[in-house]
């Protein structure tokens, strides 16, 4: 009977440790000591907390309640602490007040499952306090509200992560970083985002930070376009994020990072103003509607002004760059463009204005649809590469380029070797010359070159077609002509002429070439009617202009009537005489026999 005893005290302790109490401050103190509790309990993970008025609770340890309910004062300690509300609301009343304390940049997390109701004061402005709106153990949406007297001072930090939705209800102020993680977060007309705060230190920079699985869905009331910098990050990886609410109304801010493996989808123009990087490209494609662009307005920063982007990150689209006055120093600049979802990015070296004062200039890539290669080039005739001047007359001057390239990129399975360069698409390209050139890349030679025309990759050649061989065989049908070429360039026809003296030559039969091609071919025809004895044949490749270029010389003998052959049997004969005769190519004979005795 005792053990039974014992047993049931045992469930009747466990039963009260687990279930939700209403747990009151007695006292100013600290909130893990007993002695700031009445009944002398210290709150626990089901508890509904209420901090009586006149009471300041500071949190020295991580707490984690259901509810809490403040009329008095909940301050931080130092060090790194959270406050989690887990199935409950955080409701500040009129008297009440919610601070981090001084607790300068050490970590303050209020992570709230549940919804805010803030009626007094809420005081999370120094660098290490967050607000992390959390989704509740039983999916919900969940909201931030208060009276239209209470204060929020300045949020440094708010996460929305809440698949269910955050609803916005009151004006509040977040000063350093938004974060997006989860869910829709409506805002209304309520926020406001910007460095400018006057209750703390103010950052330097305000971020908004957006993933796939969360947006804005309103405009931001107010923002400082001047300081805010936008991220796309990941949280889980689901499909290209389409920007949304989080880029200003004026379309201009000063820093756009992308590090998300899908990419993102500007539907409109933006201009970034960032005096250090203001394109940072680490991870996902930049995808621009057509006709839009990104504008760097800063001129003077170098190669970090625009990161150089990786495999993965670049823009497809327009990029328009401001470069320094010709009274600046020369810089270094990256044009991280790609095409067609591969990187074939431009990396300017020395680049300076040609005329005193800024200039813009327009980087894109465009399917190669004319011009010419030039001569002695081969193009892979696949897209190209454009600089154009916002103002038609400005100009630009740079050292050396380097343009990465891709298989497609290729001539005929052949990697190219020069950068070729126009005025203008339509125009004869020539070659900047050869540099040394990277498996991937291709550079030009140090030199003095102006940055306005359109650029290709081609591959430098000597004819216009290389012939590795050349043969003319006899045959029973006739004389077999065959060759092979390694390269055309610009080749429209392959022409093959006969004589029979070497030195009177007509056309015969011609072959279409492969224009512009780099790799090997094999040609071959018959020539079914060779005459009786020498025959000379010669090769020609006639170009698209109509340029004929001599290639090679062949003959071959081709006898109908020196190869017969006789033969008699038995020898000698008594009365029969058997006569074989084999020649090449039927024709009449005439037999004579003799008897020498």
């Amino acid at each position: 009977m005792k053990k039974i005893y014992l047993l049931s005290f045992f469930l009747l302790c466990m039963t009260i440790s687990v279930s939700a109490d209403t747990i009151t401050s007695a006292a100013t103190g600290n909130w893990n000591s007993a002695a700031t509790w009445v009944g002398g309990v210290v709150p626990g993970t089901a508890d509904d907390v209420i901090i009586v008025n006149g009471h300041t609770v500071t949190i020295n340890a991580n707490a984690a309640v259901k509810t809490l309910t403040i009329s008095g004062i909940v301050q931080f300690s130092t060090g790194t602490l959270d406050l989690t509300i887990d199935g409950g609301d955080l409701i500040i009343n009129q008297t009440g007040l919610l601070t981090c304390g001084n607790s300068g940049t050490n970590t303050r997390n209020v992570n709230l499952k549940g919804n805010l109701i803030n009626n007094g004061a809420l005081t999370l402005n120094l660098s290490g306090a967050f607000l992390k709106m959390q989704a509740p153990s039983v999916p919900m949406a969940t909201s931030i509200t208060g009276w239209p007297t209470a204060t929020f001072s300045s949020i440094r930090n708010l996460y929305i992560d809440n698949a269910s939705g955050v609803g916005l209800q009151t004006n509040i102020h977040v000063s350093q970083s938004l974060y997006i993680i989860r869910g829709d977060f409506d805002n209304g007309n309520y926020l406001t985002v910007s460095t400018e705060i006057t209750d703390a230190s103010k950052p330097s920079n305000t971020t908004i930070s957006r993933t796939s699985l969360g947006k804005l869905l309103s405009p931001i009331v107010n923002v400082n376009p001047t300081t805010l910098f936008i991220n796309y990050t990941a949280q889980t990886v689901t499909s290209q994020i389409t920007e949304g609410y989080e880029i200003p109304a004026l379309r201009s801010f000063a820093r756009l990072t992308v590090n998300y493996e899908k990419g993102l989808k500007l539907n409109d123009d933006i201009t970034l103003t960032s005096t250090t990087t203001a394109l940072d490209l680490t991870n996902g494609i930049v995808t621009l509607a057509a006709g839009k662009s990104i504008t760097i307005n800063n001129s003077t920063v170098g190669i970090t002004l625009v990161t150089a982007g990786t495999a993965t990150s670049f823009v497809e689209g327009v990029l328009i760059m401001n470069l320094p006055s010709s009274s600046n120093a020369s810089i270094n600049r990256y044009v991280p463009l790609g095409f067609n979802g591969k990187s074939r990015k431009m990396l300017f070296t020395g680049l300076n204005s040609s005329t005193t004062g800024t200039t813009k200039h327009r980087f894109y890539i465009a399917q190669q649809n004319s011009g010419e290669s030039g001569s002695s080039l081969v193009s892979s005739e696949n897209i190209r590469w454009v600089v154009e001047p916002v103002i038609s007359t400005a100009n630009f001057t740079y050292t050396k380029l380097e343009i990465d390239f891709n298989e497609d990129d290729k001539i005929g399975g052949v990697n190219p070797d020069v950068i070729a360069k126009a005025e203008t698409s339509a125009d004869s390209y020539s070659s900047l010359g050869t540099g040394i050139n990277t498996a991937n890349s291709i550079v030009t030679p140090q030199n003095a070159y102006t940055g306005k025309g359109s650029y290709l990759l081609t591959k430098l050649t000597v004819l216009p077609v290389g012939l590795i061989s050349f043969e003319a065989k006899k045959e029973a049908a006739g004389v077999r002509l065959n060759w092979t070429t390694s390269q055309e360039l610009n080749n429209q026809r392959f022409i093959v002429e006969r004589s029979t003296d070497g030195k009177l030559f007509t056309e015969f039969q011609s072959i279409q070439g492969k224009g512009t091609f780099v790799g090997n071919s094999s040609y071959a025809i018959l020539d079914r009617n060779p005459s009786n004895g020498v025959n000379y044949y010669r090769l020609s490749q006639q170009d698209f202009n109509g340029i004929t270029t001599l290639l090679s010389e062949k003959f071959v003998r081709y006898n109908f009537g020196d190869e017969l052959n006789i033969s008699v049997f038995p020898n000698p004969a008594v009365s029969q005489l058997n006569v074989s005769l084999s020649i090449d190519k039927a024709k009449k004979a005439e037999v004579s026999l003799f008897d020498m005795s």
